[in-house]
């Protein structure tokens, strides 16, 4: 009687639904309808597991991401029934793909100022040594010891 009691019970959770003729014909359950239903402990606080897409279904999603970042309700619906996901799970998918593309950009834009930066800094950096080298050359030519060298040779 209580594992009667189990297997109805696991099998209401798991398929949300009752099907009477899912116990042998022999078997009394009228002992159920007197018992005040329970609902089980829940590890979670969602009532919902989040879906896993397959492969498929991702890659067929991406394609069309690729394409347009915006469907229409028609276009989730088809896009649904190909892929055999509901409007809704295609609807918050391209939301959450939506910013996920706007964070990369996001981010490929910082690295992109950063290189900038890099750039220039290295470029500045490059300016101020070949200055230096300038000014140390002229300083040499100018130098007085140059300067009696080039005298003495003349002579």
């Amino acid at each position: 009687m209580l594992q009667a009691t189990a297997n109805l019970l696991c099998y209401i959770l798991s398929d949300h639904r009752v099907v009477h003729n899912h116990f042998p014909p022999n078997q009394d359950l009228s002992f159920i309808a007197h018992q005040p239903f329970s609902p089980p402990m829940r590890t979670s606080t969602r009532p919902w597991c989040r879906p896993v897409f397959t492969q498929l279904q991702r890659r067929g999603l991406e394609k069309r991401f690729q394409v347009t970042k915006y469907v229409t309700k028609r276009e989730r619906l088809q896009i649904g029934a190909m892929l055999g996901l509901t409007e809704t799970q295609v609807k918050v998918w391209f939301q959450n793909r939506r910013t996920k593309w706007r964070h990369e950009a996001a981010r490929r834009e910082e690295k992109q100022k950063e290189q900038a930066l890099k750039k220039a800094k290295s470029n500045q950096e490059q300016e101020i040594k070949s200055q230096n080298e300038e000014k140390e050359e002229n300083d040499e030519i100018c130098s007085p010891t140059n300067k009696e060298s080039a005298v003495d040779e003349s002579i």
